[in-house]
């Protein structure tokens, strides 16, 4: 299954090359046109985090919360393998630690399989219910500034990535491999091309988002 077919069938949104530190809960952003983002004016990062600003939440009970979005079991997600040519599509987070010394195109093709994903825990998404059924509209306004377009991640995925590339970068991917201390380790030698076995599963590729305007718990 390629790119295109399994954004469509599965309804998930592949993370982009330039963010790190996504975690469940965080805001999302979608406009009438063009791609979503992870960042815009008076949205917030994280929705907790806007709970807390609207005195919603303690100190205490915003950190429990923080807490708990931390480390949910990774269950495993019944997936079809994602096999990907088109490499700068996919989250630069799992080829960023290569670069400079390996580039995208450098790289032939991805595969990811063994595919688990986190869930927000079902309290939290009570939570998030309840707090919004709290907010009148000009509440909902001042916290998120367009309440129809900010959408809440409720689901991350993970998964083991296969990464392609042209035999003639060996040498130049095996010293950064030394250099970095990646956990990466070659799967298969061929005459042109060699598959290497990248241990991912820190880093999400993916995301299923939710509308917070119409959040059910």
């Amino acid at each position: 299954m390629h790119l295109k077919q399994f954004t469509r069938f599965y309804q998930l949104h592949l993370l982009p090359t330039s963010n790190q530190g996504i975690q469940l809960g965080d805001l999302v952003w979608k406009p009438r046109w063009g791609a979503n983002r992870l960042q815009h004016k008076g949205m917030g990062k994280n929705i907790f985090n806007r709970f807390y600003d609207a005195e919603l939440l303690s100190k205490t009970e915003w950190e429990k919360r923080m807490q708990q979005l931390k480390n949910p079991p990774c269950e495993l997600a019944a997936l079809a393998q994602l096999h990907l040519r088109d490499v700068e599509k996919i989250s630069g987070l799992f080829l960023k630690q290569l670069q400079p010394e390996i580039t995208l195109n450098k790289v032939m093709s991805l595969r990811i399989k063994n595919v688990c994903a986190r869930h927000l825990p079902n309290d939290l998404r009570m939570d998030v219910d309840q707090k919004i059924e709290q907010l009148d509209p000009k509440s909902m306004r001042q916290l998120f500034r367009h309440p129809r377009r900010v959408y809440l991640i409720t689901e991350l995925y993970y998964g083991q990535l296969k990464l392609y590339l042209e035999k003639e970068y060996a040498i130049e991917l095996e010293s950064v491999k030394k250099q970095k201390k990646l956990p990466l380790s070659l799967a298969n030698e061929g005459d042109y091309t060699n598959e290497y076995d990248f241990d991912t599963h820190a880093i999400p590729f993916a995301y299923r988002m939710e509308p917070l305007y119409k959040f059910n718990g």
